[in-house]
């Protein structure tokens, strides 16, 4: 996953790895921005997200797949 950080210019990443053939899930951000992880499973990620001039606020994204 660093490569794929790396590749799109995002300086920090944070990824939950796959099970299986299920795709696993990641979050990337630049430096500029604090996240902090609040929980994680393999279908979310949690985070609180600080930024200069702006309030904290939290962010939460998942997956949902279909069989």
């Amino acid at each position: 996953m660093n490569g794929v950080c790396n590749k799109l210019n995002y300086e920090n990443c944070f990824a939950v790895s796959n099970t299986g053939r299920e795709g696993g899930l990641a979050m990337l951000w630049n430096s500029e921005t604090n996240v902090q992880v609040k929980s994680f499973s393999k279908h979310h990620i949690d985070v609180e997200i600080q930024m200069e001039m702006v309030d904290r606020f939290g962010a939460q994204g998942s997956m949902v797949t279909q069989k």
